[in-house]
């Protein structure tokens, strides 16, 4: 049984699967199965996938019969893995060289039920490059009990929900799947907040793990679609449900993150598209009578009750 699963969800990225892939069989920590899923991709994904699993049988092929969406297609991946611990990588990002050993390494030392690096985002011309001299290079971590702390000492509170920056023991991940009602966008969040309160111990590493690449096919680039809008009050209902599993102060910076990623995809994305502005403005109400105001700066609660009145007007 190997120590980490690496689940790589795909659908149409043929044209940087290869960095990732190389990124995966080029890691200094060789203790690995990837699991690459593919979402039904009429590009050439499937050859490049097959070429690697010829290669190197720690690769692993599970072919959706039709296209399912990113979160039936994560699922997949977590009914198929094996390994302690559980790691995400999306199929147009790319691994540091020693991002595995560096995780690991801080999970089995700390004990840790999930472990974090940094992330940085880079251009869509960037690519994997194999160094012969790559090495683990041991580094601090900073320890959270509670993560209502570690969200509140997160530079950007985004960033608490990156599943592909860190790696997770799958005993705590369990039989928790991704909700498949978060199936446009976002879908890590809803997990997220549904695993992390179990995690008795977590670990934060000052280094990068991982390269996001930043492209127009990207999810976050995307234009908004009535999916998109369908998320949001989803979102709300999961969240609804975990809240005696968080503290205040994790749900002060929750909500108020949350209300500023619905205001950027429900009003000024829409906007600026011209595209969806009536369901986007349906979306936005409901999310108003959704989040608990006492939650919000004293500027978003007004925004909320002036669109409050928008509607009962």
């Amino acid at each position: 049984m190997p120590k980490i699963s690496i689940i790589v969800p795909n659908f149409n990225y043929a044209n940087f699967l290869t960095d990732a892939l190389s990124s995966v069989q080029h890691q200094t920590f060789q203790d690995w199965e990837c699991i690459v899923i593919d979402d039904a991709s009429v590009d050439n994904s499937v050859d490049i996938i097959n070429s690697f699993i010829n290669q190197d049988s720690r690769f692993k092929l599970i072919q959706m019969p039709k296209h399912s969406g990113i979160a039936f297609v994560r699922n997949a991946g977590l009914d198929a893995a094996t390994g302690d611990y559980i790691a995400f990588l999306d199929a147009d990002d790319v691994y540091a060289q020693t991002a595995l050993e560096t995780l690991y390494i801080t999970a089995k030392m700390t004990d840790a039920d999930m472990v974090s690096g940094m992330a940085h985002a880079v251009e869509e011309t960037f690519h994997f490059v194999k160094s012969d001299n790559a090495a683990f290079v041991p580094v601090g971590f900073q320890p959270y009990i509670n993560p209502g702390i570690y969200m509140t000492r997160s530079t950007r509170a985004q960033s608490w929900f990156w599943l592909w920056r860190r790696i997770y023991k799958r005993s705590m991940i369990g039989d928790t799947r991704f909700n498949t009602k978060l199936n446009a966008i976002g879908e890590d969040i809803g997990l997220m907040l549904e695993i992390a309160h179990k995690a008795k111990y977590m670990a934060d590493i000052p280094m990068p793990v991982v390269y996001h690449r930043k492209h127009f096919n990207s999810v976050s680039m995307r234009t908004p679609c009535q999916d998109y809008f369908d998320y949001f009050p989803a979102l709300l209902e999961i969240a609804e449900k975990q809240f005696p599993n968080y503290d205040p102060g994790f749900w002060q910076i929750f909500y108020n993150a949350i209300t500023e990623y619905i205001i950027r995809e429900c009003i000024v994305k829409p906007r600026a598209l011209k595209a969806n502005l009536d369901a986007a403005r349906a979306t936005i109400l409901k999310c108003a009578q959704m989040i608990p105001r006492q939650f919000l700066s004293r500027k978003k609660r007004f925004m909320f009750w002036y669109l409050s009145r928008l509607k009962n007007a």
